[in-house]
């Protein structure tokens, strides 16, 4: 008996799997290409909120630093969504909370980030330096 979730193979790739999504996993890949993009830019938004720290009056100080726990707890709350989505809820809730660890978080984020892509370029989803357009999907 064949599988019919099994991804479906195309003679006109040489050799590699095509998998193709139904209309209504489109849904699950939007919502995967907005969290994808969402941890990229608070990342990239992170770089830039350490140095003001330092370059701000003491008066901002607290406002920046505020900024930055935002920041950091909206990643999280972010990479928690992501690996709920890609791995289920068991896999997801630990690589979410080990995301919380310092370098075992950046690896379990790494494992996160190639998931999707790999997931997002496989249904033929053009993946760029912050994610993917979620309304391109």
């Amino acid at each position: 008996m064949e599988n019919p979730f099994e991804p479906m193979k195309s003679s006109e790739n040489s050799g590699r799997e095509e998998i193709l999504v139904l209309s209504e996993d489109r849904q699950n890949l939007r919502r995967i290409a907005k969290y994808q993009r969402m941890i990229l830019i608070l990342i990239l938004l992170n770089f830039f909120a350490i140095p003001l720290l330092v370059a701000v009056p003491t008066e901002w100080w607290l406002l920046v630093l505020l900024w930055t726990i935002v920041q950091c707890v909206a990643a999280y709350a972010m990479n928690l969504k992501l690996a709920i989505q890609l791995y289920g809820s068991r896999v997801g809730l630990v690589l979410g909370i080990a995301c919380l660890i310092p370098l075992v978080g950046v690896v379990a984020w790494s494992l996160l980030n190639a998931k999707a892509t790999k997931l997002l370029e496989s249904n033929g989803v053009k993946v760029g330096f912050l994610g993917a357009d979620p309304s391109s999907v």
